[in-house]
Order: structure tokens, then sequence, then C-alpha cells
């Protein structure tokens, strides 16, 4: 649904939920530019958010709550023309931290929800639900007259007095509000929030708060304009285009309107964004180089001006093509740089068997392939093998529908990669017995997502791998893997040793041996160890003095911690910093912190090292 003005307010009413993620200020982190812009609400609204601070919620939950807050107004477009923001309190009685019209800047508004206190006291919803009602949305505290009001309430348990909740609720129906509410966990009161919700559809439910970030995006598509991406992370991009007989003429220009309309949202220049064409049927064709054109309406004039050319629909070629031509120097492939390809296709291949095995070899090459499947008449077993991963695989119904996808495919080709700024990363994985052989899986599939979306090499990010039980094993040093490829094999090689959690014994190898000169380690880059454990060290005084001692070296830690046998202390002093520590409910949950562990991992520059 799209709405031209809107009045958005949160209601965050937070119980007992597991899961922390500490995101804390990283004084010697320097802030960074996001390779893309997104603004995902654009449109006049004013948000208040309503936090529960009572005692039912521990200050690392209200911590969550704060995070929430913070990354929501991040996709906001923030002014006293466009979108406000407030926050209130509430617990015994309720505490406007901030009104409607007191920020007009982004970052005054995060700063200023980073040092809300938590504080104590009794859950009366109803006295929220009454200062939404009859205090926020005023003129003086910056409401404004004909923008429809929107309140989502965020909860995770019943309040206290369901009666005056219940009523409450009445009342704000009696205004112009549209009533959203999110429920966390499994102790929430459904007769309240169907009270509380505007309509069914209205309601969202996640299983514990470190999810809410997973429903932020469906929650403001209910009420947000989008805004457009627009790509200026430098980047190699070459388009593969399907100019066989699978597609018609009308539909093959159809093709080129998408990728014309995909380049207008690029910063293309020599140093930034750099786009190439190839076709492909009978034979594959390049239509122009990566560094044929540095101006963006050059590169729309000359994909308007390829011609369709039907024949066999020989993908393998236009792959072995990519692989063996496209990205070398003399065509403008850039050292250093990622290198995206992005392949559209109507239809299976002609020779499925060339086509896995040039798929194959394509993935031993530092490159992100994306795969655009048009229509029903496609192989999905080559799409599997041709794309970096699942979710580079994207589908449409038909030719008209590839606008439907082009900020989806922007936002991941634009995505930020390890690699640009090199780095040395050595992970270390707990393979102790307290860990089932399926979680150590698991913990290893999470490190190659990682890998699958970093720049390996010698100018580049370099990866090592420890695990660690009774004894410390190197699986292989910082120089012993010199592509992606050859990560990944190793880590879908690893075995679990088992034993005891000597988690002392590693910090002390990495500390003494990882980083060093003849086992890869690079002077001039950072050096930064990614810890996984799922429980207490079994030497847990060595472990804190490991911990110092890594403290005073040049080495940056970050720790994640799985499940309920974690000792948070113990992985604070690791990190260093509790905004370099995660903390996850299990080994399925993982996922949930990859993209701002990601983040933090590959904003470091060797000016910000410990």
């Amino acid at each position: 649904m799209t709405m031209r003005f809107a009045t958005v307010y949160f209601a965050v009413l937070a119980t007992s939920v597991v899961i922390a993620h500490r995101i804390g200020a990283e004084s010697n982190l320097k802030s960074f530019v996001s390779p893309y812009e997104e603004i995902l609400c654009q449109d006049p609204a004013d948000i208040v958010f309503v936090l529960d601070s009572s005692r039912s919620v521990t200050q690392t939950d209200f911590k969550k709550e704060l995070d929430f807050v913070s990354s929501f107004v991040k996709d906001m477009d923030i002014s006293s023309n466009k979108i406000q923001i407030g926050v209130v309190t509430f617990s015994d009685n309720v505490k406007t931290e901030f009104e409607l019209n007191k920020f007009s800047q982004k970052q005054d508004i995060q700063n200023a929800v980073s040092n809300i206190a938590h504080r104590g006291g009794s859950t009366n919803t109803w006295l929220a639900l009454k200062h939404i009602r009859t205090e926020s949305f005023i003129t003086d505290h910056g409401g404004r007259v004909g923008i429809p009001k929107i309140v989502i309430l965020v909860t995770a348990g019943g309040s206290n007095g369901k009666s005056k909740t219940l009523n409450e609720a009445k009342l704000l129906h009696n205004d112009p509000l549209r009533v959203f509410t999110v429920a966390v966990g499994n102790k929430v009161d459904d007769d309240e929030l169907r009270a509380i919700a505007s309509k069914p559809e209205n309601a969202f439910k996640v299983s514990d708060f470190n999810s809410l970030a997973t429903i932020e995006d469906k929650v403001m598509q209910n009420f947000c304009r989008k805004g457009e991406i627009f790509c200026y992370t430098p980047a190699d991009i070459v388009f593969v285009l399907d100019s066989s007989r699978s597609v018609t003429q009308t539909d093959f220009k159809k093709e080129l309107d998408f990728v014309s309309s995909f380049v207008k949202d690029m910063d293309i220049s020599s140093d930034k964004v750099q786009i190439g064409v190839v076709t492909f049927s009978d034979n594959v064709k390049t239509e122009f180089e990566l560094n044929k054109f540095s101006q963006k309406q050059d590169i729309q004039n000359a994909v308007s001006n390829i011609a369709y050319r039907g024949g066999s629909t020989n993908t393998w070629l236009a792959l072995k093509h990519i692989r063996t031509e496209s990205f070398i120097t003399d065509h403008g492939g850039r050292v250093g740089i990622p290198k995206i390809v992005i392949l559209v296709t109507a239809s299976g291949s002609n020779g499925k068997s060339k086509t896995l095995n040039e798929a194959k070899l394509l993935h031993n090459d530092p490159l992100r392939v994306f795969t655009v499947a048009v229509g029903n008449k496609v192989d999905d077993d080559e799409l599997r093998a041709i794309a970096s991963k699942p979710e580079s695989i994207l589908k449409v119904k038909d030719f008209s529908s590839l606008s439907t996808i082009r900020n989806t495919l922007k936002k991941k080709v634009c995505k930020r990669v390890c690699g640009v700024v090199p780095s040395d990363i050595i992970f270390v994985a707990d393979a102790s017995t307290s860990i089932w052989d399926a979680d150590f899986k698991k913990q290893m599939d999470f490190i190659i997502s990682f890998v699958k979306d970093t720049v390996v090499g010698r100018n580049n990010t370099q990866i090592g791998m420890v695990s660690f039980s009774t004894q410390v094993i190197n699986h292989f040093y910082l120089n012993a893997k010199t592509s992606r490829a050859a990560v990944i094999a190793a880590l879908k090689g690893l075995k679990q040793s088992h034993g005891d959690t000597y988690t002392a014994k590693a910090l002390r190898f990495v500390r003494t041996q990882g980083f060093l000169p003849s086992n890869g380690g690079r002077p001039d880059v950072p050096h930064i160890m990614i810890v996984i454990t799922d429980g207490q060290s079994t030497t847990p005084r060595d472990t804190l003095r490991e911990a110092t001692k890594l403290a005073q070296s040049n080495i940056i830690a970050f720790t994640i911690g799985v499940g309920k046998q974690i000792d948070l202390n113990e992985l604070k002093v690791i990190a260093g910093d509790s905004s370099r520590m995660f903390e996850v409910a299990n080994y399925d949950t993982l996922h949930t912190i990859e993209k701002k562990l990601f983040s933090k991992v590959c904003k470091i520059e060797i000016s910000q090292q410990v």
C-alpha cells in the first residue's frame, strides 16, 4: 500500500526476551558511508516510539528496543518537512524523552535514543495508550494537521490492568489513527492485540526481540513510499543477456530497458561503477567492454542500440567468456574492485552439462554472480549452479515484470563487500563436545556465508581458520588460501574435534602465531579475529588473562556467544568493547547477526586498530 502522507506512532512494549545484540559506540572506528542510498520512508510522517521501560524488561532487552528505534530511523528521510520522530517511555508512569519537533537531524535523534535510560516499574500499557491519544500528536508537540496518524505497538507481554488497556484501545480508535501491533514472544495477550490493532492484517508477530529487524521492512511497507537506490560503491558490472530465440524481439527490448534503467541509478565513472554488456545465443558477442564508456548516457545509448540475434541458448559459452575475457585488465577489469555478473535468461541452456561445468569453473574466480530468471522455462539446476548463492537468484514471471525486481537487485549488487579495504581475518570456532555435529556445520555455514561476500586475495582480504576444544587446530593460515573458492572448499571439509572448551589456548595461538608475517599477516592492514563459542571456557582465569594480553596487541576481536551457557563477561573482555560482542539464542539464529557483524568488520581501516 502507498500513502502520500502519514503520521506514524510507534509503541514498543517489551517484557523479557532472549538474544542480546549489543551495539555500542565504537570510539576507535570512524564513520563511513553506505555503498548505496535507500530511503525506505520518504513521505511526511510523525513517528513516536513508545518504549516499555518497566521492570518486565531487562536492561539488555531495553537496549534492543533502542537499537530497533535507531535502525528504523536510519531508513527515514528526517526533516521538519518530511519525517519527525518522538520517543516516549513508560513504566509506573509515562515519560516523554523527546517530542516530534525536538530534532530535525537523523544523527541527533539516534544520539538521543542511545542515551535513554531504563527505569523499571510496572507495565502500565493503558497509560501509554492514553498518552498517545491525548498528548503525542498535538500541535505544540510537533503534530501536523492533515497527516494521518499511525500507531505501531510492539509488545512481548500482557499489560498491567487489562480492562483499562482494552478501554483505552477502544478510545484510541475514535481518533484517525491506523494502529499496528507487533507481538514479540509467546507471552502476549491476543485479546489486547486484537483490540489495539486497527484490523487483523495490521498485526505482526516475531519470536524474539532480535527478530524485530526482520519485520522492519514489512511494517514500513504499510505506510511508506519507497525511495530509489543509488549505487556508488566502486564495482565492475557485466550484464550477460540472453539474445537467443527463447526471447522474442519485443522481450529482448525489455531486457535492454531493464539494463538501461538499472544503470540510471549507478555512479558511472572510471573510478566508481563500470558497466560492460555481453549477449549470447549461438555464440557470444561483447557489445562493449567495461572500459568503453565512462558516461551514463553513453552506456544507455549503446544499450539501446544492441541488436537482437536469435539462435540457440548457449549459456555455457557466455559463462566461459565471462571467466576468461570480461574482467581482464585490458578490458577494464580493476584489481581489488568487486566483480559482478548479472545474467538474464528465459530458458534452460543448450548443453546443460557444459553449463554446469562452466558455472563451477566460474566460482573459482572472485566473482559475485546473480541470475535473473524470466518465465517458467528456466532450469533451476543451472540457476543454482550459476548464482553465487541461493539468494542471488531472482525470478519474474515475464519480461514486463523485470522492473519489479530492479530495486531488490540493486540493493544486492550494491551491498557492502569485505576486501575492497584489505584486512586479515581469522575465524576461531568452538569445536568442543558441547556442540552437536549439526550445530558445528551451521557454524561453518555461517562463516562460509560471510566469506561469499568477501573479496579474497593477496591484495584484498585474507582468511585464516582456527578451531578449538581441548587442543587448538590451525586449519589454514592467512596465506594458505588465495581465492574465495579455496577458502570455502576448505571450510566445507572441516571436521569437529570434540573435547573441552579451552578458549584461552585459541586466543594465545591467534595472538602469537595467527598474524605473523610468515603465516601471511600483513603489517599495513587490520588484524581481525572473530570468535564463536557456545559455552564458558574450561579455564576462565586463563581466558581472561589471555584476553587482557589480546587487548594490548593490535588485534581487533569480535565475539559471538551462542545459547544460554555463555559467559557474557568473558565474551566482553575478549572483544574489548561490548559493541563488538554479539549474542544469539542458538545456531539456527546466527544468520540474524550476519549483516551487522559484516558491517562492523568490513568498515575497519588500518588507522582504526585498537
